[in-house]
């Protein structure tokens, strides 16, 4: 008997114009099928795995077969392509793990971001060979809004004192229009009023201190002891 012969199950008024994919169910409208699927708690969705006997099998169930096992490929290319990419975020090149070795030798915990993020990219800190020590890429942030976070080039040895004279000299002399915001810091560095405070990373909830007050007068490694860094150190400048 013809599906458009049959009488809906759900009403049993009108004739039947749909069968669920699921339970084979006929209904007459899209009023019938709601009150199938709610009362019966069908979600309307073909079981794909369902069993069909030979008397039952179609040239349908077949292209459904093979529509099946396509979906299932498409799905597991698209995980394979997706842990390829999970994977490369997290690849750290050879000279980063050296980086990370030399460090934790010196009791400094080098924690590393996925490679899309910004921070990463800026990074630009290596262990030469030749040398024997780390240069820093470091970052510098001032309680002024008119001057934004910069970096530069620290080597571990150097006293962070003179790091950041350094800093502050080729600073001014790229960027003349700063010179007034940062004759501030000049200022306080001669007065013997700056300060200087190093970033906590990784903090646990207990912990209320994000900064840590580094000692002007020793190197930059002697100061990152004892530290966790993400990427790259980064300090807070103040002037009284």
């Amino acid at each position: 008997m013809s599906l458009y012969t049959k009488t809906c199950e759900v009403c049993d008024e009108r004739i039947s114009r749909y069968r669920c994919p699921r339970c084979g169910v006929l209904t007459c409208s899209m009023a019938c099928c709601k009150l199938h699927k709610n009362g019966k708690n069908c979600s309307g969705i073909r079981e794909k795995t369902a069993y069909v006997s030979m008397n039952d099998f179609t040239d349908l169930t077949l292209l459904n077969d093979y529509r099946f096992l396509e979906d299932a490929e498409r799905k597991i290319d698209t995980a394979s392509k997706e842990n390829k990419l999970k994977g490369n975020l997290r690849y750290k090149p050879k000279y980063f793990c050296i980086l990370q070795s030399q460090a934790r030798k010196r009791g400094t915990s080098l924690q590393v971001l996925p490679t899309a993020f910004t921070r990463h990219k800026c990074n630009k800190s290596y262990y030469d060979y030749k040398k024997g020590s780390i240069d820093w890429t470091v970052e510098w942030r001032f309680n002024d809004d008119d001057i934004k976070p910069t970096t530069s080039k620290v080597s571990e040895s150097k006293i962070l004192l003179e790091a950041f004279e350094e800093f502050i000299s080729e600073y001014s002399s790229k960027v003349p229009s700063l010179e007034n915001a940062l004759e501030r810091y000049t200022a306080a560095l001669r007065d013997d009023k700056l300060k200087i405070f190093f970033k906590v990373e990784r903090i646990s909830k207990n912990q209320k201190n994000k900064l840590h007050e580094v000692d002007l007068k020793r190197s930059l490694m002697e100061n990152l002891k004892d530290k966790t860094i993400l990427e790259f150190p980064t300090f807070l400048v103040t002037a009284k």
